[in-house]
């Protein structure tokens, strides 16, 4: 999508060949190789967000739920670095996502240390 076709309001279309389906269950990861049957749209622009904390991650009713932090780093009136951790997004998911997240970590994190890790 270019400039003008954002600034006209048209959603970004971006194509995945795993990611979740909204079904009548929830949520659901497609198994390792599907392709997903359509287009993704973007009609917010959502940013990507550097994360680079997560002070809060648990279980509350039945959903797990993080918050992720981003370091913003200012400039105090000395000129020294004043840098802070701000909420880059809290997120709430499901047993099935938070294993599907799981394991696409899992793979990414082999493919960047050369190394097999165990399945869970």
């Amino acid at each position: 999508m270019d400039g003008d076709e954002r600034r006209r309001g048209r959603s970004a279309r971006i194509e995945f060949s795993q990611a979740p389906v909204r079904g009548d269950a929830g949520a659901r990861p497609l198994k390792a190789g599907a392709a997903f049957p359509g287009p993704i749209t973007d009609p917010d622009n959502i940013p990507v967000k550097v994360v680079n904390g997560m002070p809060q991650y648990g279980v509350l009713g039945g959903l797990v739920v993080m918050t992720l932090t981003t370091a913003r780093i200012g400039v105090g009136a000395d000129g020294a670095p004043n840098p802070d951790m701000v909420i880059a997004a809290r997120l709430r998911f499901d047993l099935e996502m938070a294993i599907a997240m799981r394991n696409a970590l899992n793979s990414q994190i082999d493919l960047l240390s050369g190394r097999k890790i165990k399945p869970n």
